[in-house]
């Protein structure tokens, strides 16, 4: 009982954080006479291409000079920055699982770039899109909040701390109402053995949840839209 009252007020407090739903882009696919240009260009006309392509958000078919890019050249000056606009370019094309890997793999293999805090938000981000509602898989959000932990401990000072602080106590409001629905069907299914064992292991979750509320999670230092501005200024990282 007690549980379940802290469930309710955490997520009618959580409910205040929540950010409204954006509308999935429209998706584009690269022509095979493309795939071929891009296999003999050069790595400036690759970049170059790249960049124009995405910047008409021309995502998916930006992809193939990008993937190109990072191919054929790992040790050209364009590197980092085909392995961070191909995350980009899954993520604006609505592919969130290609995104979260293609940023985690990013953080990790750029941990001193000064978009390495910017890939583990967007890691975030995309792992918490993927997941596909109340009462699925929550793994992608435990994998989302993994990822804003990760940005917190590692990056200090990064202008992404306070907004993936946020960020992370929205992902636990994601899984509570999850935890909450499933328990609620075993009840009505009269097996309370499985909702009592869900309870227990969503514990600890609470008592993370409750800790971090502590912290002033509605106070950012950089705010959504400016998030927005800076994720389409990293384009220009390479150059």
């Amino acid at each position: 009982m007690l549980i379940k009252l802290l469930l309710y007020s955490l997520l009618y407090f959580l409910s205040a954080c929540s950010s409204k739903e954006e509308e999935a882009p429209i998706r584009e696919l690269p022509t095979p006479q493309q795939a071929s240009i891009d296999r003999d260009a050069s790595q400036a006309e690759l970049f170059q291409r790249s960049k124009k392509l995405y910047g008409e958000q021309l995502y998916s078919v930006a992809l193939s000079p990008l993937e190109s890019l990072k191919i054929r050249f790992p040790s050209g000056p364009y590197f980092e920055f085909a392995s961070l606009k191909i995350a980009d370019a899954h993520y604006e094309s609505g592919n969130f699982l290609d995104a979260s890997i293609a940023y985690e793999k990013f953080a990790e293999t750029f941990r001193n770039s000064s978009a390495a805090d910017y890939a583990l938000f967007q890691g975030g981000q995309s792992y918490s899109e993927s997941y596909s509602g109340v009462g699925r898989d929550y793994s992608p959000l435990r994998k989302a909040i993994s990822n804003y932990d990760q940005l917190i401990k590692l990056y200090p000072d990064s202008r992404f701390i306070n907004l993936a602080q946020k960020k992370r106590q929205e992902t636990y409001q994601k899984i509570l109402e999850s935890e909450f629905v499933v328990r609620e069907f075993y009840t009505r299914l009269e097996k309370p053995e499985a909702g009592v064992a869900r309870e227990q292991s969503l514990q600890k979750d609470l008592a993370d949840a409750y800790k971090s509320l502590a912290q002033e999670i509605n106070s950012t230092s950089i705010t959504l839209s400016e998030a927005n501005q800076l994720h389409a200024e990293r384009g220009t990282i390479a150059e």
